[in-house]
């Protein structure tokens, strides 16, 4: 999922019309690069007693955009995956690939 198909998509600055460096010091793009967790988790209070918010930050900031309207939302898929056992899982898999020698991901 990303910004296409929503309001923030037309507010992104084109780079074959405007230079980086002005791109990246004023523009809709900048206040997006800035934001940060604890900005998400002031507007979601719900999210600062859940043990999984250092890992998730609240998710995907265009999934909220889409769901809510708002950056600063949370995403609810994000609580769904992590609440719902996803780590667990995950590190499982993992636990399993290094029992079995592991997997290298720089072999090629």
């Amino acid at each position: 999922m990303g910004y296409t198909g929503t309001y923030l998509h037309d507010q992104m600055p084109n780079l074959l019309e405007h230079e980086l460096s002005e791109v990246w010091s004023a523009s809709s793009l900048r206040s997006l690069v800035d934001m940060k967790k604890s900005q998400v988790l002031t507007h979601n209070s719900e999210c600062s007693e859940c043990d999984m918010f250092t890992i998730c930050g609240a998710g995907c900031r265009a999934y909220a955009l889409t769901e809510s309207g708002s950056l600063l939302a949370k995403d609810p898929f994000a609580c769904e995956v992590w609440k719902g056992c996803y780590r667990k899982q995950f590190d499982d898999i993992v636990a399993g690939c290094h029992q079995k020698g592991g997997i290298d991901p720089c072999k090629k």
